[in-house]
């Protein structure tokens, strides 16, 4: 791969490159992440971790607030590393049909869960790898998962 030389640090390795105009290194003044900022690493200058992704940057959430967004998602349960829960559709087709409806809905966020599904069954896992954890946006995509599972009738397995 081709670096550019402001992209090399004092060290010799590659870090984010800050450009004017950027809000934040990586970043371009529409709040998309650069390439080289994808591909070589998601440190912040200040030191926090973050994440590009389809909006621009997202950081990871920290115990409190996570444990307040979690209160609004019945079911959903976690830690600041990952975030998941269990349905249970009428019947498999219907349970097909949840995980077409999330992907259909991961695709449009360009954030995809972790789905095991057996028989009627779904299993799911959200985390944002390139942050490290949870972030806003396996908040929003949870809220998403719960409505379409609402929608076809799941039942909680999770209590």
């Amino acid at each position: 791969m081709n670096v550019p030389q402001d992209a090399i640090g004092a060290s010799g390795a590659t870090q984010p490159v800050h450009r004017p105009g950027h809000r934040e290194a990586g970043v371009d003044n529409l709040g998309r992440c650069s390439r080289l900022y994808r591909v070589l690493g998601h440190i912040h200058p200040n030191g926090v971790r973050r994440a590009c992704h389809s909006g621009g940057m997202v950081r990871r959430l920290g115990d409190e607030e996570l444990e307040r967004q979690l209160d609004g998602l019945p079911g959903w349960v976690g830690d600041s590393l990952g975030i998941g829960r269990s349905y249970e559709l009428p019947d498999f087709p219907t349970a097909i049909r949840a995980v077409d409806e999330i992907a259909l809905v991961a695709e449009e966020m360009n954030h995809h869960p972790d789905i095991d599904i057996r028989w009627r069954r779904l299993d799911l896992a959200l985390t944002t790898h390139d942050a490290g954890g949870v972030t806003q946006l396996d908040i929003e995509l949870a809220h998403r998962i719960h409505e379409i599972a609402r929608q076809l009738a799941a039942t909680d397995l999770d209590g």
